[in-house]
């Protein structure tokens, strides 16, 4: 009867085609957004041919769930048709979308983008609301700059896009005193009104002498290159460039010395540790032409004077049938040996000649020609990532490129970092310096999100991620703590923070519920160094492999805490006796098991419960092997001493079953 009334039903009121929208369809929206239901107020906007707002909002509903990759997807086939307010915020939605997604320049680069529609006021409001972006748009914009020789250098269409996020920045965030101390100067340079490098820092005769020391290195020219150094006047010029040649020559920092005036020339060992590494060591000389004689003949010309050896290198040019790459080498030796014979006007024709054939350079070539001539411009021509390490090493030598923002190197006798950073906020290794010892100070948690951010392969960058994890794991951040010991190399992780990188590997790890990488990651660390963990931690850790089966592993660990239990509080001590007892039994040992247990209750008897849970489980073992009256003894003790009524029932039927097991043997014991 039921099917029929349901059959008419239908006939006379049928289901309208598609999802019915409900009169109060916005209100439900809204308040299923009120209540973060955001699954269901996304699958009701797709719902009755969704138009642009909709598919904006169901973007955005994407995004308040966590997945900025579908967001993105669904942005990308939005068709904003010619509504300036649409496009403005298909645009800034995608700028949030990079921003989770980690790719902050384009997070950026977006709502930049999306001012030209929304205007520069509301733009400005959105990204007020945006929570941290003040942090990350200052940090980005630093970085496009420190990704630059200078503003000279910077194409049109990015400077454009850096002076309207510099704008914007402003206006977002008129607090900040960054964006006020970065814009005129900036502005000014992006204008074209160019400024000569600064070179009154340094004598023009001990910057000569450095552009000569640079290249001797390039060739391996070690004993030239010393005697140009001894020749430069000032000390600590002499003595910096002197730790840089032993450096190059030794590949050790040992002989690096610290006894320097200025914050800059301290400190540009830590700043550009991994350029010096990772990329001097490998760059700064000339490569081997394909050419079996190229050997002998460098080593040759090494062994005469600077003069002599001149001649030879331009008698050798003289041949016509030269492959390319051998006279660009000797074209190479040509430069070099003109400079250290002082002819400085026709070392420059040489370098001309040298740009002109369009090959590889060393970069100390390069510096040691932009010394020479005061044109830097070809160092666009070397790795962008290393701009700032070639930036400062000019400036090392007097020759300071960026003088708007970049304090000299052999400036002032001023050691207040932060009357440098607020006179230079784009200068690279003050910022370094600055954040450097505000982190270390007192583990700062701005200093940090600037160390990584800006200097994340850096040793004080890996240490601030490396702090970061451990700040956002104790907030209860555990994914957040997890992304961010990601961002931490496999160098830093074997270094000296190897033990502190592990501890929060494994804890994180564990409560992401990884719970096999987080014991393969503890059982890493105690190899290492056993005292690392409190002896909770490492005996819970040694309970947890138990429980996996793994009884030796576990022991191991017990073993070596045993080893130390003078260290332990008595409670401690007897739990290591109990569970090594257990591990034993477990893996069929039972007179190591009765005696770890024996042995506990006779040592530990006032940590109760240890003690009468070891008599009982030897009661177990002597009744297995049928030695009743011992077993009884055992469950005898654990009744006086049992403190609660489970264990006391346990042992008395325990003890009732070996008692009527002892009579029933002692009936049969003699045989008349």
């Amino acid at each position: 009867m039921k099917r029929i009334i349901l059959t008419l039903c239908l006939a006379l009121f049928p289901l309208q085609a598609g999802a019915e929208r409900w009169d109060n369809q916005d209100e439900y929206l809204e308040w299923l957004k009120e209540y973060g239901a955001l699954d269901i107020y996304a699958h009701n906007l797709l719902q009755a041919s969704p138009g642009t707002p909709e598919k904006l909002e169901y973007a955005e509903a994407l995004l308040e769930m966590g997945d900025p990759g579908q967001a993105l997807e669904v942005l990308g086939r939005i068709e904003a048709q010619d509504r300036d307010d649409y496009k403005g915020r298909l645009l800034f939605l995608q700028s949030r979308s990079h921003r989770q997604k980690e790719d902050f320049d384009q997070a950026v680069l977006h709502a930049v983008q999306s001012s030209d529609y929304l205007g520069k006021d509301r733009t400005a409001e959105l990204m007020h609301q945006e929570q941290g972006l003040s942090f990350l748009w200052q940090a980005v914009w630093k970085r496009w700059y420190f990704s630059s020789l200078s503003v000279d250098d910077i194409s049109q269409g990015r400077k454009q896009i850096m002076l309207q996020a510099l704008s914007l920045g402003s206006k977002a965030w008129p607090e900040e005193s960054f964006w006020e101390e970065v814009a005129g100067p900036f502005s000014e340079a992006a204008q074209d009104v160019s400024q000569d490098p600064a070179l009154d820092r340094v004598s023009s005769s001990d910057r000569k002498k450095v552009s000569q020391v640079l290249a001797a290195w390039s060739m391996g020219h070690w004993s030239m290159a010393d005697r140009n150094l001894q020749d430069i006047q000032d000390r600590d010029l002499r003595n910096f460039w002197k730790n840089l040649g032993d450096f190059l020559q030794t590949e050790s920092f040992s002989r690096w010395s610290g006894d320097l005036k200025h914050p800059k020339s301290r400190g540009f060992k830590d700043i550009f540790a991994l350029n010096l590494q990772e990329y001097a060591l490998n760059s700064f000389e000339l490569g081997t032409p394909d050419q079996g004689s190229w050997p002998s003949f460098l080593s040759r010309i090494k062994d005469r004077s600077e003069s002599e050896a001149l001649k030879s290198v331009r008698q050798e040019l003289t041949s016509a049938l030269l492959p390319q790459e051998v006279r660009a080498g000797l074209t190479s030796l040509e430069f070099i040996f003109t400079l250290q014979n002082q002819d400085f006007e026709q070392a420059e024709n040489v370098w001309k000649d040298l740009l002109d054939k369009d090959v590889n350079l060393p970069f100390t070539l390069h510096l040691s020609a932009a010394l020479l001539t005061g044109e830097y411009q070809h160092l666009n021509d070397l790795p962008g990532n290393q701009y700032p390490f070639f930036k400062e090493l000019l400036n090392a030598a007097g020759m300071n490129i960026e003088k708007r923002f970049s304090a000299d190197f052999w400036g002032d006798d001023q050691e207040d970092l932060q009357i440098l950073k607020d006179s230079y906020p784009l200068d690279y290794s003050i910022n370094y310096l600055f954040w450097e010892e505000k982190f270390q100070g007192q583990d700062d948690t701005e200093a940090a999100r600037n160390l990584a951010f800006l200097f994340p392969s850096a040793q004080a960058g890996q240490s601030a991620y490396l702090f970061l994890a451990q700040d956002a794991y104790e907030q209860g951040h555990k994914e957040l703590a997890w992304r961010y010991l990601e961002q931490i190399s496999q160098e830093f992780a074997q270094g000296d923070k190897q033990l502190d990188v592990l501890e929060a590997k494994a804890g994180i790890l564990m409560d992401m519920g990884r719970e096999e990488e987080s014991l393969q990651t503890y059982q890493v660390l105690l190899s290492r160094d056993p005292q690392r963990l409190e002896p909770q931690r490492r005996l819970n850790l040694a309970l947890m492999i138990q429980e996996k089966g793994r009884w030796s592993e576990a022991e191991e660990i017990l073993s070596s805490m045993w080893e130390q239990r003078e260290d332990f509080e008595k409670g401690i001590q007897a739990e290591i006796l109990f569970w090594l007892g257990e591990g034993a039994q477990h893996q069929g040992r039972l007179e190591d098991a009765l005696d770890k247990y024996l042995r506990l209750a006779w040592e530990f008897p006032e940590e109760n419960i240890w003690a009468v849970t070891a008599m009982y489980r030897a009661g177990l073992i002597y009744e297995q092997r049928e030695m009743y009256s011992v077993a009884a003894r055992m469950f005898e003790k654990v009744i006086r001493n049992a403190g609660r009524d489970s264990q006391k029932k346990a042992a008395e039927q325990r003890l009732d079953s070996v008692e009527s097991r002892q009579k029933s043997d002692a009936d049969g014991m003699f045989l008349f």
